[in-house]
């Protein structure tokens, strides 16, 4: 019989890899099993384009990336662009005047490019984890002058959760505000998500919602959990995202992925 799942997307971090970052071998011979039956696979993540790549060729991706947390939906092979969400500029320059009084790193994303203010500890960290370049730049708020597509956040979840609570005051229209991390704190175009790029994919894909196996550990992961048939979370996931899904299998470091494929998926 054929799967009842016709569409996998997994997050990347804490998800589809270990801690340090590594696709094991069961993970990968689950996938290609899955897409031997005619399921598509492909990755949903914070990421840019370049630096999900490394995991996108190994995984062998059939299907548009979802990346920047929903802000694009790309084709790997082409680099065709379906889908592109940009925040607003004064949304942008908002939280960027109120970052002077924060102790708080900040990655700028505009055209594709990570740009910070400098070279810091925090923004080293940053670059390994994404296998990316960050440009120093000094002062964003007078280097922004367009629209970016988003700011990501890093530091201490106290201030976090501060910031996040001074920048939404008395703001009617705010854009999205996602922990992706405990210590990440992303500010998203008004709308823009994971699930809202994974409904986007399915009409792409003419794929339905149901016949979708989602995997997340992180808040950003939720509302792709809920749209999806069958949404798993890892057993590493934060607890909302546990609540919310269909099964909880074992965790990033324990080929939590590929369990849920041999269970649910392969025949």
């Amino acid at each position: 019989m054929p799967s009842a799942y016709k569409l996998i997307v997994a997050d990347v971090d804490g998800t589809l890899v270990d801690r340090e970052r590594r696709l094991s071998h069961r993970t990968r011979e689950a996938l290609a099993a899955a897409k031997a039956q005619g399921v598509k696979v492909t990755l949903a993540s914070g990421r840019s384009y370049d630096s999900i790549t490394p995991f996108a060729k190994a995984v062998e991706v059939n299907a548009p990336l979802i990346l920047y947390n929903g802000c694009r939906i790309q084709d790997f092979k082409t680099r065709r662009i379906f889908e592109d969400h940009r925040l607003p500029l004064l949304q942008a320059q908002r939280a960027l005047k109120l970052l002077r009084g924060y102790d708080l790193h900040v990655n700028l994303y505009l055209h594709d490019q990570v740009f910070i203010r400098a070279v810091t500890e925090a923004a080293k960290t940053s670059m390994r984890k994404d296998n990316v370049t960050a440009e120093p730049v000094g002062d964003l708020l007078a280097f922004l002058k367009d629209d970016p597509t988003k700011l990501l956040l890093i530091g201490e979840p106290k201030r976090l959760e501060d910031f996040r609570r001074r920048y939404l005051e008395d703001l009617s229209s705010p854009p999205e505000l996602v922990n992706s991390e405990p210590d990440y704190l992303e500010i998203l175009p008004a709308g823009v998500s994971k699930g809202a790029a994974l409904l986007s994919l399915c009409r792409q894909l003419d794929v339905l919602p149901q016949e979708v196996a989602a995997f997340g550990d992180g808040l950003n992961d939720l509302e792709m959990i809920l749209h999806a048939g069958l949404g798993v979370a890892m057993s590493n996931a934060h607890p909302a995202l546990k609540k919310a899904a269909t099964y909880i299998t074992a965790s990033h470091d324990a080929d939590g992925v590929a369990q849920a494929i041999q269970r649910f998926i392969l025949t």
